[in-house]
């Protein structure tokens, strides 16, 4: 079975979880998630950073979580290894994985056609995270978009048949 992981920032009381979002929770797959490679350098980008402001008004999750980590230590906490702190963080801390994940979608583009183009093929993981995106307070514009693109108008039914 193997152990799971979870990326945690306990200053901040938050944490992803990669189970949330289509990656899997084991460590190789999680050290070489291209969906994790693009959503920590959001999180943990310093303000005195040149292109800061540049990603700054790109969108609702891009405002609220660029270099929200930054500066803070940020853990890779194992069920097993660390059984008590990932369960006291699973129970007490913010999940933010799918607010994160929204960034993705207001900032990159091409990324997010990606995986709109595997979800026709049938990857319903990719469907559960954009169906709990898009039923954000604030679902990333471009992905209404891409889905309207990539479904048509009654994309929301095309969506949720897919999912059934």
């Amino acid at each position: 079975m193997g152990q799971y992981f979870l990326i945690a920032n306990q200053n901040k009381q938050q944490f992803i979880d990669p189970f949330r979002l289509p990656v899997s929770e084991k460590i190789p797959a999680l050290l070489n998630s291209d969906l994790i490679y693009s959503l920590l350098p959001y999180l943990i980008v310093g303000s005195q950073n040149r292109q800061y402001l540049k990603f700054k008004e790109a969108g609702f999750y891009t405002q609220k979580y660029l270099g929200a980590w930054y500066g803070d230590p940020v853990d890779l906490l194992g069920d097993y290894d660390e059984e008590e702190l990932s369960r006291m963080v699973h129970s007490q801390f913010e999940n933010i994985s799918i607010e994160v994940a929204a960034i993705i979608f207001e900032l990159k583009q091409d990324l997010m056609y990606q995986i709109l183009d595997e979800t026709k093929s049938g990857a319903t993981v990719w469907l559960e995270m954009i169906r709990a995106i898009m039923e954000l307070e604030h679902p990333p514009a471009s992905l209404l978009f891409g889905l309207k693109e990539l479904f048509g108008k009654s994309w929301k039914e095309e969506l949720y048949r897919r999912l059934a």
